[in-house]
């Protein structure tokens, strides 16, 4: 089992997310756990459920990327806004400029981001862009955001982890979707699944999960979707939830 202590990020504890890189995931296990997980081939759901490997090396079970249009539109939407980008493209992440915006995903055990100039031209030349994300402060990106959704329509997908950013993934796109396109070829029933979320984008897999937890500091959207409640991410709350459904097989305390 993983210790609180392995899940300690920047004084707040945080266990390992599906929405980042797997490079992220790793870094926040720690070198035993990470070097133990690529040993045995480890199946896994990234990249907000846009990466999805099999378990048999780096076999890719499943992968949704973001079409050129889309990352142009939204690129030109940033620029004239004066909002930065950062692009998730497998286990790095790109821009195509770098500043003081964009290497705050670092402070989230994200990979340092990458210029690679336009990101356009960056994907014309074999940059494959699976999510973007719109970062700035969150009274600038709750501006934008009703902006660019009537600019992108249904034809991409948003939603949020994080007040201050706001992430673009192909339509239809959701950690839901691909912990459930793991769960079938892995032949677990998503009724014994445990999911643990806190935001917007964790909605569509704290509902598929049998046993869907959501930490005491989660958004409302988070709180409607799971049918459990743990302590707040400061009260080690993803700890608690998973070391009780161990011990006793049986759904953690707190509010259903």
């Amino acid at each position: 089992m993983l210790s609180r202590r392995s899940w300690t990020l920047n004084s707040r504890s945080s266990p390992p997310r599906a929405r980042q890189t797997r490079t992220g995931m790793y870094k926040i296990l720690g070198e035993d756990i990470a070097a133990h997980l690529k040993a045995k081939d480890t199946p896994g759901v990234f990249i907000q459920g846009l990466v999805v490997y099999s378990g048999a090396g780096d076999e890719v079970l499943y992968e949704r990327l973001l079409d050129i249009e889309i990352v142009s539109q939204v690129a030109s939407f940033c620029e004239e806004r004066g909002v930065s980008l950062i692009a998730y493209s497998g286990d790095e992440i790109v821009c195509s400029e770098k500043d003081a915006e964009t290497d705050k995903i670092a402070l989230y055990s994200e990979p340092m981001p990458s210029a690679v100039g336009p990101l356009t031209d960056a994907m014309a030349a074999g940059l494959r862009v699976h999510k973007l994300i719109l970062m700035d402060s969150k009274e600038a990106i709750d501006r934008v955001r009703p902006d660019i959704e009537r600019l992108i329509g249904d034809r991409a997908t948003f939603t949020q982890a994080l007040p201050d950013m706001l992430e673009v993934l192909p339509a239809g796109a959701s950690k839901g979707h691909g912990v459930n396109v793991l769960l079938k070829h892995l032949g677990i029933d998503p009724v014994r699944l445990m999911a643990l979320g806190d935001a917007e984008n964790d909605v569509e897999m704290l509902r598929l999960a049998g046993v869907g937890v959501c930490v005491g500091n989660a958004s409302p959207p988070a709180r409607a979707a799971a049918r459990f409640m743990a302590p707040t991410n400061a009260n080690d709350g993803s700890a608690v939830a998973m070391e009780q459904l161990l011990r006793s097989k049986e759904p953690p305390a707190g509010e259903e």
